[in-house]
């Protein structure tokens, strides 16, 4: 779920009905309810993902879904359907799991697809939230994956950081023209980037826990020695990383030197990416429940 103001929004679907929901943040209360036609085919999914897996966003103006078989939603507030679009079929396994990003106006798209980076088959947009149609798109030299844009400022310019296989990249927002890359990613890339202090961060099974300097790519560390997510992205809060590994394990690393602090057991397997808040860190495991650790080393 997300919340913006006094409304608390979700996204739901099955085979024959996609929907977004608002419900009251002060009783819970459902508000309105309003259906998406699906235009997209889905291909193969997760069981495990549904067809609704990917988080909303929204702004003052704007709430945009997006769902599994590559299908994006844009309503306003009161649930009015502005515009549906459609980036499928894609040649990807699980669904499509990328979250849109709403930011400074624009509307942020991943769209990672194919089995090697050199099907130039992948790209990122930059949508008019209000129409759904393009502002900007540029081509990603990589494969498949699954996570999600991260805008931070750069020395004062609002900038796109993105994860795939086998890049880090990070974009201009305004116009789409790539700032850098970097090399060091594997495997099946889902969990999204971290930022705080001018540097970013990705924890990746089949890759490592990685910094990297916000402002040019140069790769500051490095870790490999840790059980690392495969979905859950990392979250960074008062100079510590922290992340969940699908064995149910979470690590908190010291975000200057990558060196940990300490790893605990959750005890079940976590799929969710922990939240930091209050000086605490929230996270769900497989059973439904949550549990809250003191944040620090």
């Amino acid at each position: 779920p997300i919340i913006w103001q006094d409304k608390v929004f979700l996204s739901g679907g099955d085979e024959k009905t996609h929907e977004v929901y608002a419900f009251n943040a002060s009783d819970g209360k459902l508000a309105w309810k309003t259906s998406v036609p699906i235009k997209g085919k889905a291909g193969k999914l997760s069981p495990d993902a549904g067809q609704a897996p990917a988080t909303l966003t929204a702004d003052a103006t704007h709430v945009v879904a997006a769902f599994a078989n590559a299908d994006l939603a844009g309503l306003d507030h009161s649930g009015k359907l502005l515009w549906t679009r459609s980036f499928g079929p894609l040649d990807l396994d699980y669904g499509y799991a990328s979250c849109p990003v709403l930011a400074e106006g624009k509307l942020l798209v991943q769209v990672d697809q194919g089995h090697s980076p050199d099907e130039g088959k992948s790209k990122l947009y930059a949508l008019h939230p209000a129409t759904g149609k393009t502002l900007w798109e540029v081509k990603r030299p990589v494969m498949s994956s699954w996570s999600t844009p991260l805008v931070a400022l750069l020395e004062g310019k609002p900038t796109v950081f993105v994860a795939g296989n086998p890049l880090v990249m990070a974009y201009d927002l305004a116009s789409g023209k790539e700032v850098w890359r970097a090399e060091g990613m594997g495997g099946e890339v889902a969990p999204s980037l971290a930022f705080g202090d001018g540097r970013l961060f990705v924890a990746q099974m089949g890759a490592q826990a990685m910094a990297f300097n916000a402002k040019d790519g140069k790769m500051l560390w490095s870790n490999y020695e840790l059980a690392l997510p495969d979905i859950s992205s990392p979250v960074y809060a008062e100079g510590i990383l922290y992340f969940s590994s699908p064995d149910g394990t979470l690590a908190a690393l010291d975000g200057a030197s990558g060196k940990a602090h300490w790893e605990q057991s959750l005890g079940r397997p976590a799929k969710t990416s922990p939240l930091a808040a209050s000086g605490r860190i929230l996270i769900f495991t497989t059973d439904g429940i949550g549990r809250v650790f003191e944040a620090g080393k």
